[in-house]
């Protein structure tokens, strides 16, 4: 190659490099809603076929932190559950409780056993609990969904952007979902406007792979929080992970 060629092919090739590297990654590629609301009806498809198995072990991080997000408090938990008196009722044994370090097993195991001592937690005292039924995919929760817009985030992903009314709150989120199954990914979502006593609330649902029939259920879900309970603000993040689903049939006594 003459050397003045090949200076303008080195200049070129740089201009090019430089001019993609400003440029950024590739845009998303939009999928259309018709195309999003079929691969959004699989998926939900998939999560109500997921209802029919339950959980037999559950286990909790809860982190409380300072303004500055460094850990100054924490309990971590791990629980067994039994279906006994039906799916929408399970009993809890808790098998480990640690709170800063301590072990509380004990203790906690005394308070689930008194009457009303066995919550497994919710929304904050004062809450209207379905204004927390924020599960995109949940069956029922489809009346309230409104699809926004969907892109293909990779060859395997589609991302879809929603909008969704529970009670009296409005969530906003991103569901994926693999390109070709349906399969749900994940899913993030916050609230819209939070209720007075919350500053911030973003959470995610990890979900399993399919099981056999295609049926899915949630694996994790991950939470971020600031909420100011009696004039004092408290930060708080943490995670729930559920695992040993069998059908609830076969849910252990």
């Amino acid at each position: 190659m003459p050397v003045r060629t090949a200076g303008r092919f080195r200049r070129g090739l740089c201009a090019a490099t430089l001019g993609a590297a400003l440029a950024g990654p590739a845009a998303a590629q939009t999928v259309d809603l018709p195309t999003a609301r079929a691969l959004w009806d699989r998926a939900v498809a998939a999560v109500a076929a997921g209802a029919a198995y339950k959980p037999g072990r559950m286990t909790g991080l809860m982190e409380e932190l300072d303004a500055q997000g460094r850990t100054t408090g924490s309990e971590r938990s791990a629980m067994r559950l039994s279906y006994p008196n039906g799916p929408d009722d399970p009993a809890v044994f808790i098998e480990s409780y640690v709170k800063d370090g301590k072990d509380i097993t004990a203790e906690r195991r005394a308070q689930a056993a008194k009457p009303g001592g066995g919550s497994a937690g919710g929304p904050p005292a004062g809450a209207d609990a379905d204004d927390w039924s924020a599960t995109p995919l949940d069956p029922e929760r489809q009346p309230g969904i409104t699809l926004l817009a969907a892109r293909r985030e990779t060859a395997d992903v589609v991302a879809i952007d929603y909008e969704q009314r529970a009670g009296k709150q409005i969530f906003i989120g991103t569901v994926r979902l693999a390109a070709e199954t349906a399969a749900p990914l994940d899913a993030a979502y916050a609230f819209k406007k939070p209720p007075i006593y919350l500053e911030r609330f973003t959470a995610r649902l990890v979900y399993a792979a399919p099981a056999a029939g295609g049926a899915v259920w949630v694996e994790a879900m991950e939470y971020a929080v600031t909420a100011t309970l009696l004039v004092v603000k408290k930060r708080m993040r943490g995670e729930l992970r559920f695992s040993d689903y069998l059908p609830v049939s076969a849910a252990p006594d």
